[in-house]
């Protein structure tokens, strides 16, 4: 499938996972690739949906890592992470373009299943001062194989994040900084293999206006519903997509 091949039914998909993740990321700060890649999956090989997300994904974490101020204190205290992230997104993101698909969409359905498995169970650690810095490369080469396969970086990383308990506004900047330095080996390399396309980047940047409508419908919703209930809608949606995504793979 190309995105010339796109017809209204799948377009009406693309809005809604765009939409639905920008309202994750507004209200929760992260989300977006862990909702809509999935979703699109649904309908599209799984390296032409992480290609959609190029230019949502760069303008949205460019906005969360940089509109706080605290990027230069974020980047010293995860420089470690964030490095060797990026070497394992560029080393697995070569394996995406040739593994099987079904397995691919097998093990994106796993792994979403799993982190909300991990969220309904509450599970948490914590990690002291002096084992972050030795857990920082592992977590960076962990997600950044995970993401570099799937285009999703967040459970291991987001696990991590949480367990460090950062304030709100330098966990919001840590995700952002994160993300948006390790996708751009797993970019690049889509693009080497021609699945980033400029009719690809077109319909990418129009992928944006779903997109921010969803983060200022999330950001209104944080403050009128509780953290409890927004938790569990979009648990339960992150499931449903998980368990579909795995069907789709055994079939």
């Amino acid at each position: 499938m190309t995105f010339g091949e796109f017809d209204s039914a799948t377009l009406t998909l693309i809005g809604v996972a765009f939409l639905l993740g920008g309202f994750s990321k507004g209200g929760v700060g992260f989300g977006l690739p862990l909702i809509a890649m999935p979703i699109m999956a649904i309908v599209m090989p799984i390296p032409l949906a992480i290609g959609l997300m190029t230019v949502p994904i760069v303008l949205s974490n460019v906005w969360q890592a940089f509109s706080g101020g605290l990027h230069v204190a974020m980047f010293r205290r995860f420089w470690t992470l964030i490095a060797a992230l990026i070497v394992a997104a560029a080393l697995a993101a070569h394996i995406l373009t040739r593994v099987d698909q079904a397995a691919v969409s097998i093990f994106i359905g796993v792994l979403v299943a799993l982190f909300v498995l991990s969220q309904a169970l509450s599970f948490r650690i914590s990690v002291s001062q002096k084992a972050e810095a030795r857990m920082k490369p592992i977590i960076g080469v962990l997600s950044g194989f995970l993401g570099g396969i799937s285009g999703i970086f967040g459970p291991p990383l987001l696990t991590f994040l949480v367990a460090l308990k950062l304030p709100k506004e330098e966990f919001l900047c840590a995700v952002g900084l994160i993300y948006l330095t390790g996708i751009f080996p797993l970019f690049a390399t889509l693009i080497y293999n021609g699945v980033i396309t400029m009719e690809a980047l077109t319909v990418s940047l129009a992928a944006c206006v779903p997109l921010f409508v969803g983060v200022v419908i999330g950001a209104w919703m944080r403050n009128r519903v509780s953290a409890v209930m927004f938790q569990r809608v979009v648990l339960i949606m992150l499931f449903l997509v998980s368990m579909n995504l795995i069907r789709q793979g055994v079939a």
